[in-house]
């Protein structure tokens, strides 16, 4: 996290151009391994080659033995300012070249051991073939935290770069230099001078100005919604100071408000767990309202206090989900799902605290009681929910329909032999045993919508979100 705003120095910055993506004009001799699509179809959760759906407005790169080559835009840059959307699939690599010298790197390091300046959003490293063993690779920065998502999914790389500096004669008299880049909207680079092009630039030497390039020789990975625009001078007195990153010894749980969307703010408790996997849920009714990786909770302590109350402020890469509770009584999978505090909806009992401190909420739906839990993964791919309904009933007269859970809504909701894809490639999400709970995904209005239906008796649905 960060305070402060960027400012443009002397001189306002121009709007933001959208590169042309729907063909490869923008593109300076364009090789066999890039096309234009307009989706992408296949798992590439678990497969390593992209499969493009036609159309326009996704650039993907397919690199085979024979068909590797960059690709670099036409025009050329000096001080830009440059956001885009990436995805990769598991096991490939790529990079954003800077003046086709200086990369970003974008890689599917997910929940893998951390590398220096090989992790997606570092600053990669320079290399010198002459030095000594161990020290070829010099002057790389790590991101400051760990903030990438799953391969397969859509990510959002922003970065704001100065070019190098050369005098009337010729001679440098500045470095290049990232004033900070962002990687799915969480900061993970500031500051950082660079003193010649990273390892394996697209262009050799230095200049005042040079193409964008996009790595195109190592594996698989798709690219769209490319913006940028170039810089005026730099700022003056821009002023910026980084919490460090300081991962929680133990499950950490704060109380306030959480305002996920666009309803009201909700009385919600946030939990942090060491795992840097963390979520929101609100009190009223046990719903899932965010969940996100990186720091636990952001500026002021995580809190702020205005006169409505004390605001929780997340300090990673947010997740946000619909704001729906996520049990109801329904006579059959046709009917609306209610909103919070109505008849059919779930409702809570307390909350209290298993053995390692994890929330475990009380609740009670139609004629029935359970509880609903969540918790981090300890191999940090994402969170696990537990739902246990039992085979009692609350006191009163026997009533018709089934208790039914929510697992997810968005645009759409794909099933694939590993779990779901939910949304844009928003997120994962997994049922490795259903056990006697019917799964169905429907429409409901514009969105869809996953369902369980739980069975009579005891049961108990374990899903895992992963992103």
């Amino acid at each position: 996290m960060f305070v402060g705003a960027l400012s443009y120095g002397s001189g306002s910055a121009p709007p933001m151009k959208r590169l042309d993506l729907n063909s490869l004009a923008e593109f300076d001799s364009p090789g066999a391994n890039w096309i234009v699509a307009g989706a992408l179809a296949g798992d590439p959760r678990v497969e390593k080659d992209l499969i493009p759906v036609p159309g326009k407005g996704i650039l993907i790169n397919r690199a085979t033995p024979a068909a590797r080559k960059h690709l670099l835009t036409t025009w050329h840059h000096g001080d830009i300012e440059l956001e885009l959307e990436f995805l990769v699939p598991v096991g490939s690599n790529s990079g954003v070249y800077l003046q086709g010298r200086y990369e970003v790197q974008i890689t599917d390091t997910w929940c893998k051991p951390r590398r220096a300046s090989h992790d997606t959003g570092s600053i990669y490293q320079r290399w010198d073939a002459t030095r000594p063993e161990g020290h070829k690779g010099y002057e790389g920065y790590s991101p400051l935290v760990e903030v990438e998502r799953a391969p397969g999914l859509w990510q959002h790389l922003r970065i704001v770069f100065r070019a190098p500096r050369f005098d009337t004669m010729g001679k440098k008299v500045a470095p290049a230099h990232f004033d900070r880049v962002e990687l799915n909207g969480v900061l993970v680079q500031e500051h950082r001078d660079v003193s010649g092009p990273t390892r394996a630039p697209g262009l050799e030497g230095e200049d005042a100005s040079g193409p964008l390039m996009l790595q195109g020789d190592h594996g698989d990975v798709a690219f769209r919604n490319i913006l940028y625009r170039s810089l005026p001078s730099p700022p003056r007195g821009a002023a910026f100071t980084i919490r460090p990153h300081a991962p929680l010894e133990k499950v950490r749980i704060e109380e306030g408000l959480c305002i996920s969307g666009s309803r009201p703010a909700h009385q919600s408790v946030a939990v942090g767990s060491p795992t840097g996997i963390h979520y929101c849920c609100s009190v009223e009714d046990a719903a899932l309202l965010l969940m996100w990786r990186g720091d636990f909770l952001g500026e002021s302590g995580g809190a702020m206090n205005s006169r409505f109350g004390r605001f929780l402020i997340p300090g990673g890469s947010l997740v946000r989900h619909k704001e729906y509770p996520s049990l109801a009584w329904l006579q059959s999978a046709a009917d609306v799902w209610p909103g919070s505090g109505t008849g059919a909806a779930v409702r809570t009992h307390g909350v209290d605290r298993d053995s390692e401190g994890q929330l475990l909420f009380r609740l009670s739906v139609g004629p029935r009681h359970g509880t609903e839990q969540f918790f981090a993964r300890q191999d940090r791919r994402g969170l696990t929910m537990r739902v246990m309904l039992d085979g009692s009933r609350v006191s009163g007269p026997a009533r018709s329909g089934a208790a039914w859970l929510l697992l997810a809504e968005a645009a759409t909701i794909k099933p694939r032999a590993t779990g779901y894809v939910i949304g844009d490639r928003e997120y994962y999400l997994d049922v490795p045993e259903p056990g006697g709970w019917k799964l169905i995904v429907r429409k409901a209005g514009d969105c869809e919508q996953l369902l369980a239906r739980a069975p009579e008796g005891s049961a108990v649905l374990v899903s895992d979100l992963i992103w």
